[in-house]
């Protein structure tokens, strides 16, 4: 078996002999980056249904403040139009969970400490936001039973400022409590958590609870992962430096590959060296879905703002 770094194309016989070693290195290198960026994409869809909800949020408030159309009907479109956005949401924040298990897995190995990590990241969000606990238990009675918005409360209300009267509208989408407790898979800890909270919970800040407490997981995953990256990314760009170096000649050509080629010169799955690529979209999608943990906490006005003195 001879092991190649070659042009893939019909318009280039250039290649230079590499070892067994570095084809496998190339090989893991290539495959850990792409799970690498397969979990960047499973948060960015979390991150843009998040953004789908939050704004349909804002465009039925505000069509509440434009009509003020209270019919059955109206309503009950607006309400199954949020009841869509976050079954989307909910469903892929688990599927975010689910699968980011199995790139890690497929990266360290089914079982490693390493992949292990991603299970604390989540328990520790568990133990430390209702809005993760609730959310999560919510999901599985989308799932099972019905949808998640029961109520949604259309609000007007005057406040006073030094210039004039406003009159702020709002929109809460609510969950009952008593319906919650027919479904037996949410846990009674969890019941009695958002008791406290009334028998009608404001949904809004325990989904933003839930989005910032997955991107602290996130995070963490991050951290864990740039350790690697660094290594991945310089073993490819290595063996795409070596090839240049020895064919100057040859133009950058997004076909580069790693090869394994039997005595028969039948070549194996060609491994692409198309490691740039990956890695600008990879960063492109942290840079754009950073900076996450204080969601809970921002809210979106389109309040006139008066100017100070």
């Amino acid at each position: 078996m001879k092991y190649l770094i070659a042009v893939t194309t019909l318009d280039s016989s250039a290649f230079i002999a590499t070892s067994e070693d570095d084809y496998k290195q190339l090989t893991a290198a290539r495959n850990n980056l792409q799970e690498a960026l397969f979990i960047e994409e499973k948060f960015d869809v979390v991150i843009e249904d998040y953004l789908e909800w939050e704004m349909d949020l804002l465009g039925a408030t505000t069509r509440h403040m434009v009509g003020r159309n209270f019919s059955y009907i109206s309503s009950g479109q607006e309400r199954n139009l949020l009841n869509r956005r976050l079954a989307n949401l909910l469903s892929a924040c688990r599927l975010y969970v689910d699968q980011t298990q199995h790139h890690l897995s497929n990266i360290f190995g089914h079982g490693s400490e390493d992949a292990a990590k991603f299970k604390q990241y989540l328990s520790r969000q568990h133990g430390q936001c209702l809005g993760y606990r609730a959310m999560d238990g919510l999901r599985n009675y989308v799932q099972h039973r019905g949808f998640p918005i029961h109520v949604v409360w259309y609000g007007a209300r005057w406040m006073e400022s030094e210039s004039r009267r406003k009159n702020r509208f709002s929109l809460t989408p609510t969950i009952n409590v008593e319906d919650l407790e027919k479904d037996k898979r949410i846990k009674k800890p969890i019941l009695e958590e958002l008791k406290q909270l009334g028998m009608s919970v404001d949904l809004k800040p325990l989904i933003r609870e839930y989005v910032a407490s997955l991107g602290n997981v996130h995070e963490e995953v991050r951290k864990m992962l740039r350790a690697y990256a660094q290594e991945w990314e310089q073993a490819i760009q290595g063996a795409i430096d070596r090839f240049y170096k020895a064919h100057p000649e040859e133009q950058p050509n997004a076909w580069l590959a790693a090869i394994a080629q039997d005595d028969d010169e039948t070549d194996s799955d060609p491994v692409y060296l198309r490691a740039r690529d990956t890695i600008e979209y990879r960063q492109e999608l942290e840079r754009k879905n950073a900076n996450l943990s204080s969601l809970a906490a921002r809210y979106v006005t389109s309040e006139v703002i008066e100017p100070t003195a």
